[in-house]
């Protein structure tokens, strides 16, 4: 070897600066934990592997599950189980009767609705024949019961008498007898033609009981404000200025002892027409007073 190229290359060795010095990195073993020695896959297949660990992990569960349901601390949840329990079977047998009594309460009730009903159209039967049995005897009576009527004749106003009366009968035209209570027959003269205030001071003379064959019963009712008629007083009830009244009243029994009143009330009025020459005027009694209070009733 020549000493001229290996002197040039010591030369440049020594020129050259330094090379830097690097850290060194220590290796530290890594200590990989051991693993279980697994079957290979050809030795054991996939499916039979999964259902294997399935089996394992839910028998372990299961087990685990029993024995926590029945562990002494879950006494007091069972407790309260069987007692939530014992009170759902309470309520639900208590429904279940509840159930049978209401619907027991709506037979009842709608067999009530039908007794009701066959009381009500019954009594509305019974009604109608109670009625109908009223009508009937109603007019039994009628048709048998005594009827009392007054009927005053012809009024008299010739001058010169010593007294003036309106003579009447009383007549019963029933069929049975009438038994007489009170009685009272009046005579006034107003200047108006309604009926005046009646005092009824003078009864009629009849008998305690009048029969259905007796004749009229004649009576007088005399007229009490002036005993004889002057002669202006009796131009003045020609001239119709002044009006004869009679008005009274019978109260009597029949023999089904029914208390009956007969009223009646009569103004002497006159015909439109004149009378003839000489003759007197024609007058008649005319029925007085309102309807069921002072005409006549029997």
């Amino acid at each position: 070897m020549k000493p001229a190229p290996i002197l040039a290359y010591l030369l440049i060795l020594q020129a050259a600066p330094p090379p830097l010095l690097q850290p060194q990195r220590v290796e530290t073993p890594v200590v990989k934990p051991k693993v279980a020695e697994t079957p290979s896959k050809a030795e054991i297949p996939k499916s039979d592997s999964a259902d294997h660990a399935t089996g394992i992990e839910q028998k372990t569960t299961k087990n685990s599950y029993w024995r926590e349901a029945f562990a002494p601390s879950a006494l007091s949840n069972w407790a309260v189980v069987l007692v939530g329990m014992g009170g759902i079977i309470a309520a639900l047998s208590t429904l279940s009767t509840i159930r049978r009594q209401t619907e027991h309460i709506a037979r009842q009730a709608l067999s009530m609705r039908y007794q009701t009903t066959i009381l009500r159209e019954s009594a509305a039967a019974t009604r109608k024949a109670a009625e109908a049995t009223q009508k009937s005897v109603e007019i039994i009576i009628n048709k048998e019961r005594a009827r009392i009527v007054v009927k005053p004749d012809k009024l008299s106003l010739r001058e010169g008498s010593l007294i003036y009366a309106v003579e009447y009968k009383v007549f019963n035209y029933g069929p049975t007898f009438a038994f007489i209570d009170q009685n009272r027959a009046e005579v006034k003269i107003s200047a108006d033609r309604s009926l005046p205030q009646r005092e009824f001071a003078f009864p009629m003379s009849l008998p305690e009981a009048i029969g259905p064959d007796t004749e009229g019963i004649k009576q007088n009712a005399f007229f009490l404000q002036n005993v004889r008629l002057d002669k202006g007083e009796i131009e003045r009830i020609l001239k119709e200025e002044s009006f004869v009244h009679f008005f009274g009243f019978i109260k009597y029994r029949d023999v089904f002892q029914e208390v009956r009143e007969t009223k009646f009330a009569y103004v002497w009025t006159f015909a439109s027409l004149p009378p003839p020459p000489g003759a007197e005027r024609n007058g008649f009694w005319m029925e007085n007073g309102t309807e069921g209070e002072d005409r006549c009733t029997t």
